[in-house]
């Protein structure tokens, strides 16, 4: 009877080993699980345990290429406009330009208008009809043309839509000649030593007359 109690002694002694050795076993191996689970993480995410967090203040990569500032004497185009050809006449003289434009005064007269729709304004006024004739190879537009009116002490004809003008506008073809009216405000207007300049288009020669008014 004691060797049996012995026995099942010893085996129970067994029994709470083999028990103690699984539990060891199932630890290491979910040690080893948990391991292996962390590393694919930081290999997924491609960092490691040494990486700096977020706004640690570790360096930046550097920026790439290079930026040099101008030179403060690199000209900076032109500064001022190109000054546009002139040629100046009497009233009752006629300019011929090399482009085969030329450009005339018929008339420089001195009327007096009267207002007919809101902004004009009545009185005395200067009329001046002028004559362009082409004679390059190639139609010319008027569209952009100019004149002007300034009396010799330095007062400005203004521009006026009553008196009824016709300015220039449209196309002149080769060999033609258009004729136009512009009224300017002026007063007096009879007998004031005036300069009339008429530029046919934009960048084109300008042409200036001087001379009395009728």
């Amino acid at each position: 009877m004691g060797q049996a109690w012995g026995d099942l002694g010893k085996s129970h002694v067994k029994s709470r080993i083999v028990v103690r050795r699984r539990k060891t076993g199932m630890l290491h191996a979910a040690v080893a699980v948990a391991a292996v689970a962390i590393s694919c993480a930081l290999v997924l995410t491609g960092c490691s345990p040494s990486d700096d967090p977020p706004g640690s203040g570790a360096p930046l990569p550097s920026p790439t290429g290079t930026w040099t500032e101008p030179a403060t004497d690199a000209p900076e185009g032109p500064q001022t406009a190109a000054p546009i050809p002139t040629e100046s006449a009497a009233l009752d003289s006629a300019i011929e330009f090399s482009t085969g434009i030329t450009v005339a005064i018929d008339e420089v007269e001195s009327i007096s208008v009267a207002a007919a729709t809101p902004g004009e304004v009545s009185g005395p006024a200067v009329r001046v009809t002028v004559r362009v004739t082409n004679d390059s190879n190639g139609p010319v537009n008027l569209d952009s043309a100019v004149v002007n009116l300034t009396a010799a002490d330095g007062a400005y004809g203004v521009g006026t839509t009553a008196g009824e003008p016709q300015p220039l506008t449209g196309d002149v073809a080769p060999g033609a000649t258009v004729i136009a009216t512009y009224v300017f405000m002026l007063d007096p207007a009879a007998g004031r030593d005036v300069s009339v300049s008429v530029n046919y288009g934009a960048g084109e020669p300008l042409a200036i007359f001087t001379g009395k008014t009728s």
